[in-house]
């Protein structure tokens, strides 16, 4: 009878992401962090009103681009679509955009966001979501 062979290899992963920018450098910018947790954000924010209100009183959205965001059929696109809006803008509207999640009861959002744009790894917010270093992305417990 002839055995086929199998092999296991250990796959290991570091700790932190890190963006590379052009020059090879860690360049950890608003555009690197939003991508990189894309599936994150999706999955865990809701386009609420108080949502589109704050985002529209600290100037993040126009009342036009709103209208454009509703106009996509579920929420994940709306999510999607506005990530969209928030890599084009300034780095500055990116610490605005975490004040509004977290003033709107996205804490653990604004909070792993924040982190990793000061190259650190994501707390652990109150149970919510955990890090896991095997996958960068933050998973519900």
């Amino acid at each position: 009878m002839n055995r086929m062979r199998t092999s296991i290899k250990k796959v290991t992963f570091s700790e932190e992401p890190m963006f590379l920018g052009s020059a090879g450098r860690k360049d950890i910018g608003h555009s690197g962090v939003l991508e990189h947790y894309h599936q994150v954000i999706v999955k865990h924010l809701t386009l609420s009103s108080p949502v589109y209100r704050r985002l529209k009183e600290n100037g993040i959205l126009t009342t036009e681009q709103i209208g454009v965001l509703e106009l996509e059929e579920s929420s994940e696109r709306k999510v999607a679509k506005l990530l969209d809006i928030l890599k084009s803008k300034d780095p500055h509207v990116f610490t605005t955009f975490c004040a509004v999640l977290h003033e709107t009861g996205h804490r653990h959002l604004a909070q792993a966001l924040q982190k990793a744009t000061s190259n650190r790894a994501p707390p652990l917010p109150e149970g919510k979501i955990a890090y896991t270093s095997s996958s960068h992305m933050l998973v519900e417990k």
